[in-house]
């Protein structure tokens, strides 16, 4: 028997074959998200804001409005000292039930902490805050409730 050395594999297929691949792959995410993404000129289905809320039945909401928005304070961390009161950190939650709009603002009134009444905006982006508004405070006591209230609503 002679010797006959072990075959060469060829690399070369190999790497052409790993890059279709990759080429496929790519190719079918960007179909894939052609038709799942987000289309700027697709028909947007806006809801119908119906019975008290609006004033006429079946007429499409355009703009956000001060009663379709309601907000509360979410204490994040809270320190008390005795009779001194309590140091808070906090940020506004916003409940919206209306279509959503490219970019607005919210208006709002604080009350229940201790330097007296405090104004407030947020920036909403969609039926979303733009960012974190985490705020800081002192309450009189450990049970006072820090209470937001709506005084406007602007759009952008």
């Amino acid at each position: 028997m002679t010797y006959q050395p072990p075959r060469k594999r060829r690399r070369l297929p190999w790497i052409f074959g790993g890059v279709a691949v990759v080429l496929l792959l790519s190719a079918g995410a960007g179909v894939a998200g052609g038709f799942l993404g987000d289309d700027k000129n697709a028909d947007v289905v806006v809801p119908v804001v119906s019975g008290a809320a609006g004033a006429g039945a079946g007429v499409e909401a355009t703009a956000p409005t001060a009663g379709q928005v309601k907000l509360t304070a979410k204490i994040t961390e809270q320190t008390c000292y005795g009779d001194a009161g309590c140091s808070v950190t906090w940020h506004p939650e916003v409940t919206y039930t209306g279509p959503p709009d490219d970019s607005w603002v919210i208006s709002y009134d604080v009350s229940g902490i201790e330097s007296g009444a405090d104004t407030g905006r947020i920036m909403m982006s969609g039926k979303a805050p733009a960012g974190p508004n985490d705020q800081q405070a002192r309450t009189a006591t450990k049970d006072s409730e820090i209470i937001l209230n709506v005084t406007g609503v602007n759009t952008n």
